[in-house]
């Protein structure tokens, strides 16, 4: 296959060289009269299922996705280009490609793309040894980056690397609900596409347990992951390196650097065209139920409220208190939903709410609320009224609802997927998956939640990839663990990451003197660095350790900045808060859903000292 071609000069070498055929492929139509070249336009014909031997394109790869040539803009377009002559690629095949280098990555207008050499093999051909290089002969007889030219074009020979199997069990993971499931996957082929491994699921683990229920039903098949889904193969547990969630040494959990200010657009890439692969009969029976709603994607916008304890609350109490913090409760009152639907309707000049939701009191309650403004409440009727989480939770859940279920649950995705705006809270996996479904049409969120994991794809999630050590021994302190009901890990955090993070610690400037007592009162006060009564301080606090009551003295930052803040607190509280930590303390205390509490970082100088204590409130 020849990718991307103007004049048929390599179609012409490849033939000469004895090819018995060859297809050309580009993103217009090609007139070619020659019957032994093939030629296909990308954007009418699909071909996904097809492999080749030999690959070649030059002068192509570093114009996909920028529009020049009537390809679809896509900032990604050169890697997923990448991804897919791997994917074309015969096992044993050879891709050649030429693309432009130079001395650092640069985009000129829409034109081309001109690369570095550390975007070359770690990013552009991550999924290719490099066989042999052939440079562009003004630049000499070795491949030359240090020029900034686009007509400085070697070619590449590639081949695929060896795959490396990483497992995934949904028996083990037991993730709970259908989209927390798609979720977790999620996670696992983000470790996995990042590292240079291939995502398949163990035959040991496929069996699905929430697809089925608890009651069997000979009549009717088991369903598992592909009676929807036509991604992710399946292999022997032996054949996999590691399973998810564990960890290689030397890997990390880290998205490409490229894609970590827009986090959002690589999971939604990755959900789209990784993931959610529907079966067509699937996809055409999803659509058949969506067209049986009063659901309308041209007026509706759409409210994600559900039958758990996240949302449903009607208190004014609790209301009041969501709007000075909505960080300060887990819970979101029922009316901030409909406080928000009503700002939306009036921005967006609609008139209906479409309310995607398990609990006809939530119906009710969006009724009562805008019955004296001309906005029309809906909802599916046809739903059943049966708590069937908890059924499954119970194990009564029949084989027969719970199939059902599922088809009405991908109903419920898509039409969220198609809302004019869709309203709901990240502390929902179901709404997550939604709302990469969509990207990027407007979402609101209405709340992270520490308690159910912030998403890994918010703003604020820039976080230290290589903050644990790669010797941690997991088996060894969950043993500890289990054994004593507590670990003491003296080496959790990666040597080289403290040597990297030390000069900013100690030249940050945002820390404040922390004392107890003062004046007697053993309350924590804080203190300026440069506050003038920090003697004193210093002397009643010495006095009380002499007498052996609790007191410290030094320096804390407590809190965070903003959001998209990057300073070194920050990043570590976003990285204490990231699934990839709270995963490995699961697996250490064999705990679910864990979730942070307090943090600071503290700094102790000369003098300072913290008297010997119990946490009984927090931690001990």
């Amino acid at each position: 296959m020849v990718l991307g071609s103007i004049s048929p000069w390599m179609e012409c070498i490849l033939l000469s060289n004895k090819a018995k055929s060859v297809e050309t492929v580009d993103y217009c139509d090609i007139n070619c009269k020659s019957e032994k070249i093939l030629t296909t336009n990308i954007l009418k014909k699909d071909i996904s299922k097809k492999k080749y031997n030999i690959i070649c394109s030059y002068s192509s790869i570093e114009h996909s996705g920028l529009g020049r040539y009537g390809d679809p803009i896509n900032p990604n377009g050169d890697v997923e280009q990448m991804e897919q002559i791997y994917n074309l690629l015969e096992d044993d095949g050879v891709a050649v490609i030429g693309i432009p280098v130079g001395s650092k990555n640069v985009i000129q207008y829409n034109a081309h793309r001109i690369y570095d050499k550390n975007y070359v093999t770690d990013v552009l051909f991550k999924r290719f040894d490099i066989i042999k290089s052939i440079p562009y002969p003004p630049y000499g007889d070795m491949v030359s980056y240090r020029n900034t030219d686009w007509k400085n074009q070697p070619f590449f020979v590639l081949q695929k690397k060896k795959e490396k199997k990483y497992g995934y069990s949904f028996t083990l993971r037991n993730s709970g609900g259908l989209c927390a499931i798609i979720h977790d996957v999620m996670m696992a082929h983000t470790y996995a596409n990042c590292n240079g491994l291939t995502l398949y699921f163990t035959k040991e683990g496929y069996d699905v347990p929430r697809l089925n229920g608890s009651i069997e039903d000979i009549e009717l098949e088991d369903k598992n992951w592909h009676s929807y889904f036509s991604s992710f193969p399946i292999c022997e547990e032996k054949e996999c390196i590691e399973q998810w969630p564990n960890f290689i040494p030397g890997t990390n959990d880290s998205i490409p650097y490229e894609s970590q200010y827009n986090p959002t657009y690589w999971y939604s890439d990755l959900i789209i065209n990784d993931i959610c692969l529907f079966n067509k009969d699937v996809y055409d029976e999803i659509y058949n139920l969506v067209k049986k709603t009063p659901f309308n994607s041209d007026t509706d916008i759409v409210v994600h409220v559900r039958r758990t304890d996240k949302c449903f609350d009607l208190s004014e109490e609790l209301y009041s208190k969501f709007l000075k913090n909505n960080m300060e409760s887990e819970i979101v009152p029922l009316r901030v939903y409909a406080d928000k639907c009503f700002t939306v309707l009036m921005k967006n000049k609609l008139k209906r709410i479409y309310i995607c939701t398990d609990d006809i009191k939530i119906c009710n309650y969006f009724v009562d609320y805008f019955e004296d403004y001309d906005v029309e409440v809906v909802w599916d009727k046809t739903e059943s009224e049966k708590p069937l989480q908890a059924m499954r939770i119970a194990e009564k859940l029949p084989k027969r609802e719970a199939q059902n279920e599922t088809m009405v649950a991908f109903k419920n995705l898509f039409i969220m997927k198609d809302a004019k705006v869709l309203i709901g809270g990240r502390m929902s996996y179901f709404f997550r998956i939604a709302e990469l479904l969509r990207y990027p049409l407007e979402t609101i969120d209405l709340k992270e939640s520490k308690k159910f994991k912030i998403a890994p794809y918010s703003k604020n999630q820039i976080h230290f990839t290589n903050f644990i050590s790669p010797e941690l021994n997991i088996d060894e302190y969950s043993s500890e663990f289990k054994k004593n009901k507590i670990a003491v890990i003296p080496n959790f955090v990666s040597k080289d990451l403290l040597n990297d993070i030390r000069n900013d610690i100690e030249n940050y400037k945002w820390f404040m003197y922390y004392f107890i007592p003062v004046d007697n009162i053993w309350k924590p006060r804080s203190y300026n660095l440069k506050t003038p009564v920090l003697s004193d301080r210093y002397e009643e606090c010495n006095k009380n350790r002499k007498k052996n009551n609790f007191t410290y003295r030094f320096k804390r930052q407590i809190g965070k900045h903003y959001d998209t803040c990057v300073c070194v607190t920050c990043k570590l509280y976003a990285t204490l808060a990231h699934p990839t930590v709270i995963n490995k303390l699961e697996q250490i205390t064999g705990l679910e859903n864990l979730r942070p509490g307090e943090f600071f970082l503290s700094k102790y100088s000369k003098g300072d000292f913290l008297s010997t204590h119990h946490d009984k409130k927090k931690v001990d």
